[in-house]
Order: C-alpha cells, then sequence, then structure tokens
C-alpha cells in the first residue's frame, strides 16, 4: 500500500484563485496544497489573507516563486504546519535558497520542459525533487531531450512532494509550448490514469495541479486513493 496525501490546491496560472478559495468552506476542505505560482508580493499578501479567513488548518505543500521571501515561508510553516515547498531552475533560483536558507532543506526542484545540467546542479543545493508527472508523462509520449538524464538519475536524489495535471487521450497544441498531453484542465477523472505508471515513484505528497473547482478536484482525490494508489 502506497502512503501518501492527495491535496487539492488553490492554483492561480490561468485559475480563478478568489472563486476556488470561496469553495473551501461550502465543501468543508481543511487541508489543500497552494500554487501562487503567478502571484506577486502584494497579491500573495491578499491570497493568505484570504484562506486565512476559511477554515483550512493544514498546507503541507505550497509552490514558491524565486522573490519569497523567509517571512513568508515563516508563516505558513507556523500557522499551516508546511512541510515542502518547491520552485523551479532558473537563474534566479540559487538566491531564493540563500535568502530562505533554513528551509534549503525543504525546497524542492520541479522538472519542467528542460532537464540539464543546470537542473541538476540546483538539485544539488536543496532537497531535491518535486516531481511534475504530467510534465515526466508529456516527456515519455513526445521524446524531449535531455528526460533520459531525469529518469536516470532519478534515485540518486530524495523526491519530497510532487504535482499532478491531466494527461489528455489525445495531444493539443498549446500556444505557448507546442504539442501537448498535459493539460491544467481535466476532462474526467480518467485523466489520472496515467499515473499507474509511476505508482513506484509516489512521495509523501501528491498536489492536484488544475484550473478545475476543488469540488471536482476532490472527485479527483477520491478516485486516485480508491482506484489508482489503493490508499
Amino acid at each position: 500500500m502506497i502512503k501518501t496525501n492527495v491535496l487539492p490546491a488553490i492554483t492561480t496560472f490561468q485559475s480563478d484563485w478568489r472563486a476556488k478559495i470561496k469553495e473551501i468552506d461550502d465543501i468543508k476542505i481543511e487541508e489543500i496544497a497552494l500554487f501562487p505560482t503567478v502571484l506577486n508580493l502584494e497579491e500573495r499578501k491578499e491570497y493568505y489573507d484570504l484562506i486565512s479567513k476559511t477554515g483550512i488548518k493544514s498546507i503541507p505543500h505550497v509552490h514558491i516563486r524565486d522573490d519569497y521571501e523567509e517571512w513568508e515561508l515563516d508563516f505558513l510553516s507556523k500557522y499551516y504546519n508546511s512541510k515542502v515547498f518547491n520552485t523551479h531552475a532558473n537563474p534566479a533560483t540559487p538566491a531564493l535558497l540563500d535568502r530562505c536558507s533554513k528551509y534549503r532543506k525543504q525546497i524542492f526542484i520541479e522538472n519542467c520542459f528542460v532537464i540539464d545540467k543546470k537542473f541538476f546542479e540546483q538539485v544539488e543545493l536543496c532537497g531535491g525533487i518535486c516531481i511534475d508527472f504530467s510534465h515526466w508523462c508529456d516527456a515519455r509520449l513526445l521524446k524531449w531531450r535531455g528526460y533520459e538524464k531525469f529518469t536516470e538519475r532519478i534515485d540518486n536524489y530524495k523526491v519530497g512532494c510532487s504535482h499532478a495535471s491531466a494527461i489528455l487521450k489525445f495531444p493539443y497544441k498549446d500556444a505557448r509550448y507546442g504539442i501537448m498531453y498535459n493539460d491544467h484542465e481535466a476532462k474526467n477523472v480518467n485523466d489520472y490514469d496515467y499515473l499507474k505508471e509511476y505508482l513506484e515513484y509516489i512521495p509523501d505528497y501528491v498536489s492536484i495541479e488544475l484550473t478545475n473547482p476543488l469540488s471536482f478536484q476532490m472527485e479527483v482525490k477520491n478516485y486516485l486513493e480508491k482506484r489508482i494508489l489503493n490508499i
């Protein structure tokens, strides 16, 4: 039996995050993940303030940005018992790790579209890897260059957390990234069947990265726990 915690999430990329926060008490959610991926500091302050007015008690996993300050991680850890954080590998990431140095081992680098030497250099600076299973699946289906290194080396690092978006049955052309199967909007819970291929890599936290309402995300959570992960 896999031991993991599947978390619905308040996403912000192309997502009505204020509407999602309003949903929290309607469906009585007490635990979530946060993805303030596109929010600047002032927007994040509003984001935190609105969440603090809900019944949320625990936020184990947060996707942070390179402009995060240590006080934000202090706040999340103190009031919501946040355990793990993730970010992307880019030139500003080392500065983030220095600025939030006491959380360095709790920060994990997400695999995105490019897996190269710089990716692993940044993984070495922090806690390890945050697996985005949908990016990994896309890489396998579309044969993205560089991902063979990810598959070969992943066992060398701690996997502290993960994201899972939908994988659609048919590819589509994204205006920014080109041909893809992964989508932040799921059509039905079966869009998560692909995770059966990655069960050996499931970490302590699987955060559902969708723009869909929280009510649907809870259906995904139930489906994953009962049909895919057998929790």
